[in-house]
């Protein structure tokens, strides 16, 4: 009897897990983080019989659990406790450091990975005309710009970038944005509970892009700047603490005080005792974005892309008649054919993610299938 009543007392909760799986909704958090699509089941025999099924079905069980980035957080709160941190407060939890000054993704170089995300690019320049420029610029993230003790824990980003940029085509222009970012390293170009660099940090980039296509970028005080306090970002689900929490981040975004109008808007503020998200730069991720702007020149900047462009993006703006974003990661069509719905209008094609995603064993396959 007592065998049977284990038994049940299982399926009971196997069964309360699978209600938990279906009746909340599948949780975009780590989604978007991750930079990836949702893992889809595909039941053959191939892979059915080839061995991999069960991590197959756990990944697929894993990505629509809800409420995922709160168990993440949970978890992380638990092994917390179970140890005594170092002497500075500094830990790693899972892929992310935990100081005292904040929180950093550690970065591992995926070799074959950089390699395949160059090819992919290439690809791109192969198949397209002479009035289409093209360009990459690779974003590194805060722990390469952190003290010695905390980046050398982690793989050299700017090694990974150099590795990208030596495997592109001769058509292909690398942006420097790595030297433009450690020049500003001592300001806030990077948010210390999210993995993303800010609007200043993008700035730069910005700077950098702008010297790579030959133009005159705007200065600073050329816009107005505003303030969205009490922003607690991404990475603070994986390693949340209370120092951090106490002296959470705040997002800056800058508005062009010049006669510059875009349809849709580029910042999404939030109304008050909303949330305060990095989806206030052009409301987040979207498959398929098409910014107009009042600039009347001809210009076109098609932009693949992960959400480290959405706040780079805007400073854009000024310079094209028309942005199209794509998202390798929920984009359907095909780029190509995107890039040659305008034409032998003026293009500029500029690959933007951040490095992590040219270590993405999926991602630069993404941006091939997108081609």
């Amino acid at each position: 009897m007592r065998y049977k009543l284990n038994i049940a007392a299982f399926a009971v909760v196997c069964a309360a897990f699978a209600l938990l799986v279906i009746a909340f909704p599948r949780d975009l958090r780590t989604i978007e983080r991750e930079n990836r699509n949702f893992n889809l089941l595909e039941i053959t025999v191939e892979n059915v019989f080839g061995g991999g099924f069960d991590r197959d079905v756990e990944a697929y069980v894993s990505d629509r659990v809800g409420y995922r980035a709160d168990f993440v957080t949970l978890a992380a709160r638990l092994r917390e406790l179970s140890g005594l941190p170092a002497a500075d407060h500094a830990k790693i939890v899972g892929s992310v450091l935990s100081a005292d000054d904040g929180l950093a993704e550690i970065f591992a170089f995926d070799g074959a990975a950089a390699a395949d995300y160059a090819a992919a690019l290439n690809a791109y320049r192969a198949e397209l005309g002479e009035n289409v420029r093209v360009f990459s610029l690779i974003a590194p993230t805060r722990i390469e710009f952190m003290e010695p003790k905390y980046s050398r824990i982690s793989d050299s980003e700017l090694d990974a970038i150099r590795a990208v940029n030596a495997g592109l085509s001769d058509g292909i222009t690398p942006v420097d944005a790595y030297s433009a970012l450690a020049e500003h390293s001592d300001e806030y170009i990077y948010f210390r509970t999210d993995h993303h660099w800010t609007a200043r940090g993008a700035y730069y980039a910005y700077r950098a892009f702008a010297d790579a296509a030959g133009f005159v970028p705007l200065g600073l005080d050329d816009y107005s700047v505003g303030r969205l306090d009490g922003f607690l970002g991404y990475l603070y689900n994986f390693a949340p603490s209370a120092a951090v929490a106490s002296s959470p981040d705040y997002i800056e975004y800058f508005t062009c005080n010049g006669a510059l109008t875009t349809s849709p808007e580029l910042l999404k503020l939030p109304a008050a005792g909303e949330k305060t998200e990095y989806r206030v730069f052009l409301g987040g991720d979207y498959d398929e974005l098409t910014i107009e702007t009042s600039v009347k020149n001809g210009k076109t900047a098609v932009v693949i892309k992960d959400s480290y462009a959405n706040c780079l993006v805007p400073w854009l703006a000024p310079h094209y008649e028309r942005l199209v974003l794509l998202d390798p990661r929920s984009f359907e069509g095909s780029a190509l054919e995107k890039i040659r719905e305008y034409g032998d209008a003026d293009i500029d094609l500029l690959f933007v993610n951040y490095v992590f995603s040219t270590s993405f064993a999926d991602f630069a396959q993404l941006i091939d299938e997108m081609r």
